[in-house]
Parts: C-alpha cells; structure tokens; sequence
C-alpha cells in the first residue's frame, strides 16, 4: 500500500518539544478505540502506553489545556460502544491512566471481529450529551483518532465520519497498529481521503517511541500555528 512503518507521520514544519517540560496548548481529543476480538490484550495495553506516552508533556485534565476522552468499541457479538470516560472526568494525567487501564473488560476478547459499533461511537462523539461533558467552542483543536489493528469498517461509519468532517467539529485520524494492511483503504475514507490521516505502526518500539512523538509534536503544532494533522 505504499506506507511503511511510522511513514505517514507528518513532515511538516514541526517545534520541538523538549523532554521533561509541560506543554500548554488546548486541545479536544477522543481516542476511539477498537477492543474487538481483532485486538489482543497486549496490543490493548501497548495503545493505552502510547495515548499517555503522547500526552504526557501536556497539562491533561478538564478545562485544562488537553481535554481527554475515551471511548472503546466491541466487536460485532456484541456491538456497541462504550464511553470509558468524557472529558469532564479526567481530570488529569493519572486519571488518564486510571481511565484506560479499565478500558479493556474481561469479555473484549469473546466479542467478535467487525467494527459496527464505530458508527455508534463516532455519533456520540456529536451528541449533545457528550459536547456538554466539556467540548469546548473556543478550542480550534478538535480531533478524533480511531486505532485498530486489521479491522475492516462498514459504510455507516464512513458516512457518520463523513458527516463529523463537514460538520467542523472535529478532525479524524486513524492508525492501524500491527496490521496486516488489509483495512488501509478502508481507513483512508474514514478519515475522508485526506492524505496522510491514515497513519501505521508495525512493532511496539516505533509505536510507543518515535510515532508517539510524532503525533504529540503535531498536536501542539496544530494549536500553536493553526496546521492541519494531515
């Protein structure tokens, strides 16, 4: 498919972030996350490392600089999306880590393959119930990111996604971690065939590493000069 491992990270003008300072920038941010059969418990647990090795030079919390939420979502048995936490209740880095090591329940591995509930999810993000748990307006930085491992999606979802883009209300990313490359086209319409919102990572080094660093450099490039992720 023409995208090799950490590849897809951006390559514009980027600041640096130095290690060990906080950073103070506002932003919005959903991490959807696929608990399918798909996704093994281990590659659970590398993602939630990556989402706090992303965040983790930022002030994390509600009405903080990053607001931060979480929802997972099962796979087609049992099909439907769960909301771990909005962002009104993390409060701040350690609730993010509380918040995610509760995101993988004992029955994820029994709940089938398949991504419907992306649909479900990608509508609560836009429902009112879930912007008055503190989406805030004057934030420029909205963005949601979809992390899976070969999953495939089904139209409904690349509707709502196409409806949550033109709304403005958010941007959309989505990275396969450890796939295969099954899923990459699929993925690509997701994020509305913006190039370079479909971003993989092949080995828990680079995804926890360098591809973490990436995505946590753009998030404050994009508060800061008003870029796109992609």
């Amino acid at each position: 498919f023409g995208i090799e491992d950490g590849q897809m990270i951006f390559t514009k003008d980027i600041d640096v972030i130095c290690s060990g300072d906080e950073i103070f920038t506002d932003a919005d941010i959903v991490f959807i996350i696929d608990i399918s059969e798909a996704v093994t418990k281990a590659q659970f647990q590398d993602t939630s490392t990556f989402i706090l090795n992303v965040l983790n030079q930022f002030n994390i919390g509600y009405y903080k600089g990053v607001q931060v939420g979480i929802i997972t979502t099962y796979g087609d048995n049992e099909g439907f999306a769960s909301v771990i936490s909005n962002f009104n209740t993390v409060a701040d880095y350690n609730s993010l880590k509380d918040a995610l090591a509760n995101g993988y329940p004992s029955d994820a591995p029994n709940s089938g393959t398949g991504q419907a509930a992306l649909t479900q999810a990608l509508k609560i993000v836009m429902s009112p119930q879930f912007k008055e748990g503190g989406y805030r307006n004057t934030t420029k930085n909205h963005l949601i990111v979809y992390i899976t491992t070969t999953s495939t999606l089904i139209p409904p979802s690349i509707t709502q996604a196409s409806t949550i883009l033109s709304s403005g209300d958010y941007k959309i990313i989505a990275i396969s971690y450890q796939g295969d490359g099954s899923n990459i086209n699929i993925l690509q319409q997701l994020v509305g065939d913006n190039p370079g919102c479909v971003l993989t990572s092949s080995t828990k080094e680079n995804y926890l590493g360098d591809f973490a660093d990436s995505l946590s450099k753009k998030i404050f490039s994009v508060t800061r000069k008003g870029s796109n992720y992609c």
